[in-house]
């Protein structure tokens, strides 16, 4: 046995959905940064920390009902892991963070400041979830994942690589995001959508459906991108940040899109034209409608006898703030109004 409970320390712990004696473990032998005679954490009883490994319950945290905690695993601060909630290999609960349910949490995932891990949702790699984060359901987040602000990632989604979700933003149903993926605001990533790559999504923004976006993108409106299912049921999303489309997976221009389709077939080659030239029009149409930028007719300049007047944007999007004032253009062929240019 490496530790025993020091039930003089017995404490009786109540939250609003459980009641709970604790005692103080204390160690009864050296062990990783672990000293004979030192007092631990809180458990409920020997099955909540076990005797193997370097794993341990530091300060006044706490470890109560079927949780366990094992491997190399540490709770610390004030953190608390209950119910059948397992936390185990070189895993870190630190802070006021919460685990419960039967969440799991595993290899080298840190869980920190107020975040909460419940249900069945698991926490693995080298994850980081922290700020008021809620990884719940089913939810798997891993490798290099970071959840932060008031984040929170539910039903089946799947996050990993280096993707980034914070602000308020929601990951739910069975979403799927990887890469360098960052998603913020108030943005809603739901349905099978694939996010990946470079994408950033932000804003209002809410991404559903079979919706399959992996190149380096900019979303900040509904007026950024343009999803189609065509006749042969494939899922055609264009972003008008780096005017690429994607369809089955792979990122083209529309001319090379086009130039595929036809590669295929002709009837193919032609449902592509005729799906870039609608995402074309609908985009022509909403320059009119909600433009993104207007002339100052009182700030001009001439150079080369040509008059130039000063932009200043009439809404947010991409790192542009609405009534940000920009350079100097001849007119409105010079500076497109979609997109994050």
């Amino acid at each position: 046995m490496k530790y025993e409970l020091d039930e003089s320390t017995a404490t009786y712990f109540k939250t609003p959905t459980q009641s709970r004696t604790l005692c103080r473990i204390k160690a009864l032998k050296d062990f990783a940064d672990i000293k004979a005679g030192d007092l631990g954490g809180y458990i409920e009883d020997y099955r909540n920390l076990s005797h193997d490994g370097n794993c341990w319950i530091y300060d006044n945290a706490k470890v109560m009902g079927s949780a366990s905690v094992k491997g190399d695993a540490k709770i610390k601060n004030e953190a608390i892991v209950s119910q059948k909630a397992t936390v185990y290999d070189g895993a870190i609960v630190k802070d006021h963070a919460t685990v419960s349910g039967g969440a799991t949490v595993r290899v080298m995932a840190l869980i920190s400041e107020n975040a909460t891990i419940d249900r069945a949702a698991i926490c693995s790699g080298n994850a980081h979830i922290k700020g008021h984060a809620h990884i719940t359901e089913q939810a798997h987040v891993a490798d290099e994942a970071r959840i932060e602000g008031k984040a929170t990632i539910s039903g089946h989604a799947k996050l990993k690589d280096s993707v980034r979700i914070k602000d308020k933003a929601i990951v739910t149903e069975h979403a799927n995001l990887k890469g360098r993926a960052t998603i913020q605001d108030k943005a809603n990533i739901k349905g099978y959508a694939l996010i990946g790559g470079n994408t950033t999504i932000k804003g209002n923004v809410t991404i559903d459906g079979s919706t399959i976006i992996t190149s380096d993108a900019v979303i900040a409106s509904d007026y950024d991108y343009m999803v189609i299912k065509n006749i042969y049921g494939e899922t055609m999303a264009y972003t008008t940040s780096n005017k690429l489309w994607n369809v089955n997976y792979l990122n083209r221009t529309s001319k090379d899109l086009i130039a595929k389709g036809y590669e295929e077939s002709q009837a193919k080659g032609q449902i592509y034209e005729q799906c870039v030239a609608f995402a074309e029009s609908q985009f022509k149409a909403q320059e009119h409608q909600n433009p993104k930028y207007e002339w100052l007719s009182d700030d001009t300049v001439t150079v080369n006898n040509v008059t130039l007047r000063r932009i200043r944007a009439l809404k947010d999007f991409g790192t542009i703030k609405k009534g940000t004032l920009g350079g100097y253009i001849e007119s409105n062929n010079n500076l497109s109004h979609s997109g994050t240019a």
